[in-house]
């Protein structure tokens, strides 16, 4: 009886969406009379258009007038309609008869290559003019996805459930947006409209894919890319005539299996050079896509996408999930890029048609192109002249596009440094729009099995409100944590739990600890914050308690200005900066017996600023007064002990000789550190400037002055270091980093341990992922010294060093790396390790083996798996 209703209604409603409307409907086929799913129709005057739902079936509402309707689609040759729509809807059912193709007869190399190099050369070499030609743009897109779980293990299919995804339920969500592209920014999306069946109560539309395949995606390279003939072979399998325009069919077929690169076939228009249409696929492990694009011309010689059709498949955890994307653009609205003789390359064309580029709305522009001409005349001449030939090589393929590049560019001009981020906005009607609404504007007929979904996730949707996940309960915050409490002003509290993960630890000087942190936010303005935060911990083999409080205000947004006040009493690593993880220390203790970590207790009272005093220089200063005293192991518990191991003494380093350096003492600190980097990029997040990365070095200069008193004996000690980092990457040829620091100590030698020279030092066969200066084969405390010391640091990272060269790892997401570090410290000799490396084994692990040798000499081979304790990114 329920699926009766829903029928009825679904009949209901179609009769309801054509009425006070007119324009054009129907249904277009194949010559076999099955449907062409997902076609474009466009009309040309109004630079707007439609797609045919995976029935066939086409709805586009027309204003009164005479109109040509192109019908397109993959595979077929395009059909051109002439129409005159009354006052109702006009049923227009169309067949697409196949594409026939023919070989060309000419561009024949003396190399013999195949004649699709020359098209992909042309095509390559005017990619840099279609990739600057619009400076702005807006268009109205509808989005609508629909799929299906078509697998789910028998163990998944309870809990699933739950969360709403059940195998052979149908799900759909569409949106209808407004969307502003400006060059050189990312893509800014107004949603106005958004619906969806969705399991979650989040049902966020897609982050709407690149406009534009002349780009690089991010890890992908494309077929277009300057850098294309390196890792693709092509191949002109036909030709044919759509009006004047020739147009290219060239296979893209990659020169090695990868997970960066695309395959499949793009079709090139000849005389402009520019994409006609794609049908790209991409494989990943966990999913794959099909990728297709029809092009449209929305200006004279403004080719842009407007109708996307996206086949996903996601396989996880033994979840098979298939899903299908189809995205209509249109109601271009274009801003030409007036830094570009567009009348220049529209006469470059062989096609008659694109030379007629003289309408008005360029007439301005040629005025502010002729001011320039004497300085763009050779430029010029030189790219006619390689246009011209019929034999590009492939660095006259660059040539030409680094000379439309230059053009692109005003002399002089200076870049921005903002990376404005990609903005989605949902309008807060968005999900409230009633049926009718949906009726008037939705350019793609729904389908019965969508329209069915719909309607009975609307009608289940009150019933499923009482059985959503309660996980993120009051409850469940207190005991495990989170921010536990929040209003409208952006005051929040965050609590860590009873039971949080960092609530209990344990040390072989504390023994275990439980510990508590409430922490308070205040967004007084945006980009002004104010927070506290309150810690307090007891340590029961010492049956000591600590706490620590601190304050912190963060101002100058743009200048990331930070002050924090903060003071207690706390156990710390006499390695402070880059000791041993907790969690990892209570790991070797509780199941190795290898207490590595190595402790003393601090009451302290410590003040810090930072702020950037110009974009890219950064100072930072802190001052800090302190009581440190001395710890001894209070326990020997452990678990287990499979290697015979014994706990040593809390002695670390050269303080086993000399055990004065942790004893009690005052100490008074002051440092201050600037920092430079050339041309930093940054971004704005939250209100707040974020840097980002530069294609400059970074270049430090570190301070510190320390006075250290010990009953009647005082000593000052000052420490200097200067440094440089970098890191650079190139989409090929991979990414490299290095860094190299030199310091040294003046004055007396400091009184406790916690003031020496402390390296990234980690022996431990199992830690966190590895930093550009960590030493793999040096053990905690090592090389801890006063003396004058040089370390330097290398790694190169790509995506196919060695193991991934083999056929059957080709397709994973795995990196590789090798590396190499050295240390020399007075009187102390050096250390130098070499290793290689793989990361993101099972997406999560890293890797290493490494050999190292002290003063020239083998001393050791290593082995590390490195597991993502903090924050990790998998990288394509």
């Amino acid at each position: 009886m329920k699926h009766y209703l829903v029928y009825v209604l679904i009949f209901l409603m179609s009769l309801m969406q054509n009425i006070h409307a007119q324009g054009i409907e129907g249904r277009i086929t194949n010559s076999s009379g099955d449907p062409v799913p997902f076609a474009s129709v466009f009309v040309p005057s109004l630079h707007k258009g439609t797609t045919a739902n995976e029935k066939g079936f086409y709805i586009l509402p027309l204003p009164k007038g005479s109109y040509s309707i192109i019908y397109q689609y993959l595979g077929y040759k395009s059909l051109n309609v002439d129409i005159t729509p009354e006052s109702d809807f006009q049923q227009i059912d169309v067949v697409l008869q196949p594409q026939e193709y023919m070989l060309p007869e000419v561009i024949v190399t003396a190399s013999g290559e195949d004649p699709a190099y020359y098209v992909m050369r042309k095509a390559i070499g005017m990619s840099q003019y279609y990739r600057n030609q619009i400076v702005k743009y807006s268009a109205n897109v509808y989005l609508k996805g629909s799929g299906v779980a078509t697998d789910i293990p028998a163990l998944l299919k309870s809990r699933l459930k739950k969360e709403g995804l059940e195998e052979g339920k149908y799900y759909v969500t569409e949106t209808l947006s407004e969307i502003t592209y400006t060059l050189g920014e990312p893509l800014q999306t107004n949603v106005t409209s958004i619906r969806s069946n969705l399991p979650g109560d989040e049902a966020s539309p897609m982050q709407f894919m690149a406009l534009s395949l002349y780009n690089d995606m991010d890890g992908l390279i494309a077929p277009l890319s300057k850098d294309a003939f390196t890792v693709y072979r092509f191949k002109l399998e036909g030709t044919f005539l759509e009006g004047n325009n020739t147009i290219h069919k060239i296979r893209v077929i990659p020169k090695r299996k990868g997970n960066d690169l695309y395959n499949g076939i793009i079709f090139i228009r000849e005389g402009s050079w520019s994409l006609h249409s794609v049908q790209l696929s991409v494989k990943q492990n966990l999913f794959e896509v099909l990728i297709r694009q029809v092009y449209h011309a929305v200006e004279p010689m403004v080719w842009m996408p407007v109708s996307h059709d996206y086949d996903l498949k996601i396989s996880l955890m033994g979840v098979d999930f298939s899903y299908r994307y189809m995205v209509t653009v249109s109601d271009y609205k274009i801003q030409l890029n007036n830094k570009l003789d567009h009348n220049f390359y529209a006469k470059l064309a062989e096609d008659a048609e694109l030379t007629q580029f003289n309408n008005e709305k360029n007439i301005e522009e040629s005025k502010v192109q002729i001011t320039k001409k004497d300085t763009k005349i050779a430029q010029q001449q030189r790219i006619t002249e390689l246009m011209d030939q019929n034999s590009l090589s492939n660095r006259e393929m660059r040539e030409l596009n680094q000379l439309i590049r230059m053009e692109s560019k005003e002399k002089g001009e200076k870049p921005s440094l903002e990376i404005k981020s990609r903005n989605t906005e949902i309008a807060d009607s968005a999900r409230t729009r009633p049926d009718i609404y949906w009726k008037q504007n939705r350019p793609v007929p729904l389908t019965t099995e969508e329209q069915t979904s719909f309607l009975v996730s609307d009608t289940l949707k009150g019933s499923s409100d009482s059985t959503k996940n309660k996980n993120n309960s009051f409850l469940s915050k207190i005991l495990l944590g989170g921010t536990v409490w929040k209003d409208s002003t952006k005051k929040e509290f965050i609590y860590d739990g009873f039971f949080g993960l960092n609530s209990f630890n344990y040390n072989t000087v504390d023994g275990f600890t439980y510990m508590q942190r409430l922490r308070f936010r205040h967004v007084l303005k945006p980009g002004y914050n104010l927070s506290f935060m309150g810690l307090g911990k007891y340590a029961f083999a010492r049956q000591r308690f600590m706490g620590t409080f601190g304050t912190k205000i963060e101002y100058a947004p743009m200048r990331r200005g930070m002050v924090s006040l903060t003071f207690g009493r706390n156990t710390r690593d006499f390695n402070a900066e880059y000791g041993l993880h907790p969690l990892l220390n209570a790991v070797t203790s509780l199941f190795f017996k290898q207490n590595i970590m190595k402790l003393y207790v601090e009451d302290f009272v410590e003040i810090i600023l930072k702020e950037d005093i110009v974009n890219g220089l950064e100072f930072n200063i802190m001052g800090k007064l302190s009581a440190r005293s001395e710890l001894n192991n209070s326990t020997d518990f452990y678990l287990t002990n499979p290697w015979n191991n014994n706990f040593t003494s809390n002695l670390p380093g050269i303080t086993k000789i000399d055990t004065t350096l942790v004893g009690d003492v005052r100490s008074s600190v002051i440092s201050a550190g600037l920092y430079y980097t050339p041309f930093q990029y940054f971004r704005i997040v939250q209100n707040r400037k974020r840097v980002s990365h530069s294609a400059f070095p970074t270049f430090g200069f570190d301070w510190k002055m320390g006075v250290n008193s010990r009953e009647s004996v005082t000593n000052t000690f000052h420490a200097l270091t200067v440094s440089i980092k970098q890191q650079f990457e190139s989409r090929l040829f991979g990414r490299f980093e290095y860094m190299a620091s030199a310091g040294s100590f003046y004055g007396d030698n400091p009184l406790h341990y916690s003031d020496y020279k402390h390296f990234n030092t980690n022996s431990t066969w199992v830690g966190p992922y590895q930093e550009i200066n960590a030493f793999r084969g040096l053990n905690p405390y090592e090389r801890s010294t006063t003396n004058p010391y040089l370390e330097l640091h290398g790694r190169y990272e790509h995506a196919r060093i060695l193991l991934k060269r083999l056929p059957f790892l080709a397709g994973s997401l795995m990196r590789e790396s090798l590396f190499v570090n050295h240390l020399s410290v007075q009187d102390e000799g050096s250390w130098t390790e070499f290793g290689y490396g793989v990361q993101q084994l099972f997406l999560l692990f890293n890797a290493e083996i490494f050999t190292g040798f002290e003063s020239g000499k083998y001393k050791m081979t290593g082995l590390r798996i490195g597991i993502p304790i903090g924050e990790a990114t998998i990288r394509m």
